[in-house]
């Protein structure tokens, strides 16, 4: 089953960009999706962190939508996530050395995400778990 999701309640899923940055031919095979607003002439690219949440949502912790009653849970499962896995779901260029670093979520960037809803799968905190440690443990022998 294919991946589907719906932004239109997150307000903060689209940042403005110029026309000259919509318009680039140096975008990679994982640009992030854009579009022009005809009517207003304005162009927007989806912020990394709605993207990234997205594909969180929809296949890996467990909660498929993100609402303001389950925000907190969404930040926890991502946070536990971030920290089994020793890194980072986020990257950015500094402006000022262009170097990538990686960043973590935060229960802000989490909070302003709310809207966000995909087809995902739902788990509950026990399936969660299980599928955590069989992913981490995998074929070892303990």
């Amino acid at each position: 089953m294919a991946l589907t999701w719906d932004v239109t309640e997150n307000v903060n899923a689209y940042r403005e960009i110029s026309y000259n940055e919509f318009n680039s031919e140096n975008r990679s095979i994982f640009a992030l999706p854009r579009y022009a607003d005809n009517a207003t002439g304005n162009c927007y690219e989806m912020t990394t962190e709605c993207n990234m949440l997205i594909y969180l949502l929809g296949v890996t912790i467990g909660i498929p939508e993100l609402t303001t009653e389950n925000w907190e849970r969404v930040y926890n499962r991502v946070h536990f996530m971030e920290v089994a896995n020793g890194g980072s779901f986020l990257v950015r260029q500094n402006p000022k050395t262009k170097e990538v670093e990686a960043y973590n979520f935060t229960k802000e960037m989490i909070w302003n995400n709310v809207g966000i809803k995909t087809n995902g799968i739902t788990l509950s905190s026990k399936q969660f778990k299980t599928k955590l440690a069989n992913a981490m443990i995998g074929d070892l022998e303990l």
